[in-house]
C-alpha cells in the first residue's frame, strides 16, 4: 500500500479534546527496508502494530506494509529496541474525507506537534489549513520519527 502524507509543525494549541491514543514507537532495523514496533495503547484497546516501509523515491511517498498482533508480544519487541520514541496522537476531522493526525512528542522532544494529513496523491489539494498549522516540513529529515528516536544517518 503507498502511504502518501504531507507534514507541517503545529504552532497554536490545537483541538486536543478528540480522538487520541498513545504510541510507543521502536525501529528494529533502522535502513531499508525500515521495520518498526508500535505498542498502541487507548483505554482498554491495546495492541501493537509492525510496520514495513520502502522509499519510492518521491518525496512524502513510501510503500507501506501493516500487521496487528498482540499487546503483549509487541511490548517486548519494542523493549528490545535500541531507538524509540513516544508520543500522543490526535484525531482531527479535516474535511471531504481527510483526517489531521497531530503527534505530540513526550520527552526528550516535548513541546514538539507535528500534524500530518494523508492524501491520495501528493498533487492533491489540501483542505483549508487550520491556524494551528504552521510551516510544512514533508521530507525534512530532522522532524522524521526515525531521527526522533536517535538514528542520524
Amino acid at each position: 500500500m503507498k502511504e502518501i502524507e504531507r507534514r507541517f509543525l503545529v504552532t497554536e494549541p490545537f483541538p486536543e479534546g478528540l480522538v487520541y491514543k498513545h504510541i510507543s514507537q521502536g525501529y528494529i532495523t533502522t535502513t531499508e527496508p525500515i521495520v518498526r514496533i508500535r505498542v498502541i495503547e487507548r483505554g482498554n484497546d491495546k495492541h501493537g502494530v509492525l510496520t514495513i516501509k520502502y522509499k519510492t523515491g518521491e518525496t512524502g511517498v513510501r510503500d507501506e506494509y501493516e500487521d496487528f498482533f498482540k499487546y503483549e508480544e509487541a511490548l517486548g519487541l519494542y523493549e528490545r529496541c535500541k531507538y524509540t520514541v513516544q508520543k500522543t496522537r490526535f484525531f482531527i476531522p479535516a474535511g471531504n474525507g481527510l483526517t489531521w493526525e497531530v503527534d505530540k512528542y513526550d520527552d526528550p522532544h516535548a513541546g514538539l506537534v507535528i500534524a500530518e494529513i494523508e492524501v491520495p496523491s501528493m498533487t492533491h489539494p489540501l483542505p483549508p489549513l487550520p491556524s494551528w498549522i504552521g510551516k510544512e516540513i514533508t521530507g525534512k529529515k530532522k522532524y522524521g520519527n526515525l531521527y526522533l528516536a536517535g538514528v542520524r544517518k
